[in-house]
């Protein structure tokens, strides 16, 4: 599966569907630091995709990155809390 990091000057977000958080059976694992929209979760890079990639491995799930690069400060930042 291919999942979109947004990446900023300040910050990087990796953009995965809540309902696989869901059956992965981390939603309550995910920080305040990350934020959600549309069914979607964009999980912060120091802690909670991290999380995220050890549970998709523990699960033999694998993933692919396709990076977004931005020059200004993401939208992301504007989304509601994870929590």
């Amino acid at each position: 599966m291919k999942l979109i990091a947004t990446i900023d000057p300040g910050h990087g977000w990796l953009r995965v569907p809540i309902k696989l958080l869901q059956r992965l059976n981390i939603v309550d694992k995910i920080s305040h630091y990350s934020y959600k929209a549309a069914g979607y979760a964009f999980l912060e890079e120091d802690c909670d995709w991290g999380v995220f990639s050890r549970a998709m491995e523990k699960n033999g799930l694998q993933y692919t990155v396709e990076p977004q690069i931005l020059n200004e400060d993401s939208i992301i930042r504007q989304y509601e809390s994870f929590r």
